[in-house]
């Protein structure tokens, strides 16, 4: 898509979020309309190992309302990081954010969303992620089970 190099920042940022709609698929390659530099749009699900971590937090938060769970506590054989992906539904928080001088403290925690979505709400089902920020949510909503997967048995984790 093409933008005059003369346009106002609100004509680029609406020619982008056009770009954003028609995201098919679970990443889509753009080259942006500012820079040239080629860009991606990823088109995200909550996975079963994301709402596994979002169920450990939410046992976490059972023991202790509001504790702030060290990143230690989260990972599972095979998982790297995205449980930090769950903030971009709303499903949890991290207790800092990491800037260019310092690091994040590596502690997160369920949100009250987070906690409705393991107790039987429903979300979106993809989060459209641009550089690591939010920029809209699409798809049918699902369940924590639909995320876990038909074999996964929400009873006897949460018994453990």
């Amino acid at each position: 898509m093409d933008v005059d190099e003369m346009a106002p920042f609100g004509h680029v940022k609406n020619a982008f979020n056009e770009m954003i709609v028609k995201t098919e698929g679970k990443g889509r390659a753009y080259d942006c309309i500012v820079c040239g530099q080629n860009v991606k749009i990823y088109k995200r699900n909550v996975h079963a190992e994301m709402a596994y971590t979002l169920i450990v937090l939410y046992k976490f938060n059972l023991l202790a309302a509001g504790a702030w769970v060290p990143v230690k506590e989260l990972y599972t054989d095979g998982q790297a990081g995205d449980y930090a992906k769950l903030r971009h539904w709303g499903l949890a928080e991290p207790q800092d954010q990491r800037s260019t001088h310092t690091n994040a403290s590596g502690h997160w925690r369920i949100t009250r969303l987070g906690c409705d979505f393991v107790e039987g709400g429903r979300i979106p089902k993809y989060a459209h992620v641009y550089a690591n920020i939010l920029i809209g949510k699409s798809g049918p909503d699902v369940t924590i089970g639909e995320c876990l997967s038909k074999k996964f048995n929400f009873t006897e984790l949460m018994a453990r």
